[in-house]
Parts: C-alpha cells; sequence; structure tokens
C-alpha cells in the first residue's frame, strides 16, 4: 500500500486528498491537514471516489444497442470506428450546426469540456450548452468590468463570509 497526496475534481474548492491506495484501489481518502485551503476538511463526494471508481455497475466496456433493444459488449476499435462513421455521415449530411456539445463544464473538472471542444473543432460546430455557459459567463463578464480583464477568474471567500 502506498499514499498519495492529490486533490478533488468534484467541485470548484479542489480540496486537499490523502489516498491510500492497494492493488490499483482507493484503500481510504481523507482530507489532507497541509491542503492550503481545505486544510484536511473534504465532504462526501471525495470520501466515496472509490465508489465511484469501482462500483459494480460501472460500464467497463462499450455496449452496442441491438434492434431488439439489448446490449452487447463490442471492443473499442469498432465502437470508436463506428460512431465514428456516423458522425461523419450527420456531418456530411447536415454541416456542423447539427452539432452542439451538451453537459460538461462541472464546478471543478473542466476535462470534458476541453475534449468536446477538440469534437465541436472537427465537426466544425460552434455550439455549447453547459453548465458553465449558463452559469459563468457573467463571472468573467463581472471580472472584465471589476479588474479590466475577463480572463482573470476570482472565487468566493466562503470560508470567511457570513452568508452565501
Amino acid at each position: 500500500m502506498h499514499t498519495e497526496k492529490t486533490a478533488c475534481i468534484l467541485c470548484s474548492r479542489n480540496c486537499g486528498l490523502s489516498v491510500d491506495i492497494e492493488g490499483g484501489k482507493f484503500i481510504k481518502i481523507k482530507g489532507d491537514d497541509e491542503h492550503p485551503t481545505s486544510k484536511g476538511y473534504i465532504c462526501q463526494k471525495a470520501a466515496r471516489l472509490e465508489h465511484y471508481q469501482n462500483h459494480d455497475d460501472r460500464l467497463k466496456h462499450p455496449l452496442k444497442r441491438q434492434a431488439d433493444g439489448s446490449y452487447v459488449q463490442v471492443s473499442w476499435d469498432q465502437a470508436l470506428t463506428e460512431i465514428a462513421a456516423k458522425l461523419n455521415d450527420i456531418k456530411s449530411a447536415f454541416g456542423g450546426d447539427a452539432f452542439a456539445l451538451c453537459g460538461g463544464a462541472g464546478q471543478g473538472n473542466h476535462l470534458g469540456v476541453l475534449y468536446g471542444q477538440q469534437m465541436l473543432k472537427a465537426m466544425g460546430s460552434r455550439y455549447v450548452y453547459t453548465a458553465l455557459a449558463q452559469e459563468k459567463n457573467q463571472d468573467f463578464w463581472l471580472n472584465g468590468r471589476l479588474f479590466g480583464d475577463q480572463t482573470c477568474h476570482t472565487t468566493e471567500d466562503v470560508e470567511h463570509a457570513d452568508y452565501v
């Protein structure tokens, strides 16, 4: 068993974690007392990362829906090849405006949007519908008005606030 220090990506706080790992599984997850902002605190989401990572219902391979509604396991190569062909057929028939990125952009983990941007570029689309687009655009506009730069991102001082 070994211990790794990391940070949670399930919200914008990115609390520090100390994770005991054995055989590729999280054995114990606790808050990192040395983390400068969370100082050892974690919520239930972070404490249950092992469940999200390895629960019994988690998909472990691609599944293809059959005509009767059932699913069969297929290889990654087959799944990606068939999906790419279908996407290219849609693009050829309807153009890039047929595509939009929906979802992603959680409070702290924006990797899905980064990958999604590559897909949108390949498909020739510019449409993005996410929580980030709905809730955070005004943050960047406000930062531009307050600080003269929309590319800076401030975070609320929740730890010292009376009300949030």
